[in-house]
């Protein structure tokens, strides 16, 4: 299975810090109106000066404006975000931090940090970076940020964020229970002579996400504050109410900001997770320049794992033979990659049952050939009659869509039931887009909105499990969400981004793609149902490189909410990827 490394064509770039040897000269020159920002190093130190090389720090600028409603606290936080993107990018670019970005080029650029693109020791760097530097210019907010040291990135065990004493394991000593710069919460044994020994370690719950793209540049994470309660769950766990901060950035606007607490449990008996991954090359998020890529990795496990395959796109690339019973698993696979993002998910598991998986993303080089779908379905559920059938038909059409997998749904007189049922049944199609209208009833805080219908109420969770049950590869979710008539206590801005933002990270995965417009931003339903349609059938009608370049508003992106991420070709399209 293995192959010569030169026969795979990479040409992306990998830089690394190593030591002394490795030149740290970081300087970008930025023009405001590309809303690009300063990231600037310190000068390039003497070959021979490794303390010097491992003490550097960087800073980075975020500028934002005070303008569409926004308030300066808002756009303070808003040119937070742009720093921390400006940091990140620049680091990726120099080598400094370990993944793959690349130019732009008229497509969508992506990086994250999260379970399933682990990355610790970046998440601890950047949000210890520090506020160096706070000013407002006419119309703008400016925030400066230094990052700490570059030494930090090989840290064993990042930073306590916030942390607590309790005795958790109720054996009459106290323990340490903190929530990491990383965002994984630690429950520490201090012993007699002063030593510290980790007894548990939790998965992050940090998360980090860049997408840039022709007009559009979006930053969202979630970061750790501080710790809450703790109280023995059982034997063997803890269960920890984690705070975490929440905060989304468009193009300069803040769209929401919010501030909750999520209740864990920490198994009290593991210090590392029972399986992990260690992928040796190539890096996530690289941009590939050759249709053929070798993935090599391991899997590790505590115990003896029991089975390990890897997805390339939805469909099976290689699984282990039967009976592994192997603590460990080295994996040398050659692929050929599809033009557009290609998603590889590992996913394995031990011979107690724990499964873990872990995703990489790799952006194979441009193609006009399409991935070959061949049968797509289409699902459209309008309030109202007087969208025509006839003229979205026709559009559905020209993008690729037979009539025989084409539904239409009147929300008024529609159950849940008969909704989910409709999409569980796959009728052996690769590809689902469902276009939906619905009234919505905000305040729900697990997984956002519910979807009013004329007979019912749907929510995230059922509309999730009725994809799962299609057994589609891809599928494209498009929601235009109502307030319903008879709301007379009007939710906060932040209240409906949060609510939507909930519902959508209910639906969104890898091959995934969950669109949904802002609500209550000043336009009257009329006219934003109106602007969905047209938005909808000149998506339906565009050539593209993808779906979301497609759909986003270019004039106003602050109104579009997504979530998710998808391989190959347009959904929306026939399949043909060409230039905008």
């Amino acid at each position: 299975m293995r192959v010569n490394q030169n026969q795979t064509g990479l040409i992306y770039e990998r830089r690394v810090l190593r030591g002394a040897l490795v030149v740290l000269a970081l300087l970008l020159t930025i023009n405001l109106a590309t809303a690009e920002q300063d990231f600037q190093g310190a000068p390039k130190p003497a070959p021979t000066d490794a303390v010097k090389v491992s003490a550097e720090t960087f800073t980075a600028v975020g500028r934002a404006p005070i303008e569409d409603g926004q308030t300066v606290e808002s756009a303070r936080y808003a040119a937070l975000l742009q720093a921390y993107r400006n940091l990140v990018v620049e680091g990726l670019r120099d080598g400094v931090l370990v993944g793959g970005w690349g130019e732009l080029e008229g497509d969508l650029r992506l990086f994250q940090a999260d379970q399933d693109h682990p990355n610790p020791q970046m998440m601890a760097w950047l949000t210890r970076s520090k506020v160096v530097k706070e000013a407002k210019e006419e119309g703008f907010v400016s925030v400066t940020i230094q990052s700490p040291p570059t030494r930090e990135l090989s840290a064993v065990q990042p930073p306590m964020r916030a942390v607590v004493t309790q005795d958790v394991d109720r054996d009459g000593l106290s323990d340490v229970v903190g929530v990491g710069y990383d965002g994984s919460v630690y429950v520490t044994k201090v012993k007699g002579n002063g030593d510290s020994e980790i007894l548990a370690k939790s998965p992050s719950y940090a998360y980090f996400e860049i997408v840039s793209g022709p007009g559009l540049e979006r930053v969202r994470a979630v970061l750790p504050v501080a710790v809450g309660s703790i109280e023995p769950a059982g034997p063997g766990q803890a269960r920890v109410v984690l705070e975490l901060e929440s905060m989304e950035m468009v193009n300069g606007t803040l769209l929401g900001r919010n501030t909750e607490q999520r209740e864990i449990l920490v198994a009290l008996s593991d210090t590392e997770q029972n399986i992990r991954f260690s992928l040796e090359d190539p890096t996530d998020f690289a941009r590939l320049y050759s249709q053929e890529v070798e993935l090599r990795g391991k899997a590790l496990a505590n115990r003896s794992l029991e089975t390990l395959e890897i997805r390339q796109n939805g469909v099976v690339a290689w699984e282990s033979p039967e009976g592994l019973h192997s603590s460990a698993l080295q994996f040398n696979l050659a692929r050929h990659l599809n033009g557009g993002w290609n998603l590889f998910r590992l996913t394995a598991t031990d011979d107690e049952g724990f499964l873990q998986r872990r995703d990489l993303w790799l952006q194979g080089p441009p193609s006009a050939a399409s991935i070959g779908f061949p049968n797509k379905r289409a699902i459209v559920v309008t309030l109202d009659d007087s969208w025509r059938e006839k003229k979205v038909l026709g559009s559905l059409q020209k993008a690729g869509y037979n009539p025989d997998g084409v539904t239409f749904l009147d929300a008024g007189k529609l159950t849940p039931e008969t909704l989910l049922a409709e999409i569980r049944q796959g009728h052996g199609a690769s590809d689902l887009l469902l276009y939906m209208e619905a009234h919505s009833d905000p305040g729900q805080l697990i997984g956002g909105k519910d979807l009013k219908l004329g007979q019912g109420t749907l929510s995230s969770t059922d509309l999730a499990q009725a994809v799962e049950g299609g057994e589609y590869v891809r599928s494209l979710m498009i929601f235009s969400t109502e307030l319903t008539p008879d709301r007379e206590d009007t939710p906060s801005q932040e209240a409906l981004w949060l609510d939507t933002s909930r519902f959508l990270e209910r639906l969104g995965d890898g091959g995934r793609l969950v669109v949904a417009n802002v609500e209550g931003k000043g336009e009257s339903v009329r006219s934003r149902r109106s602007r969905s349609r047209d938005r909808f059938l000149e998506a339906l009608d565009a050539s593209g490189p993808s779906d979301l370049l497609r759909l986003f508003e270019a004039k106003t992106p602050s109104n579009t909410l997504f979530r998710g991420w998808m391989f190959g070709p347009p959904v929306l399209g026939s399949g043909t990827v060409g230039k905008t």
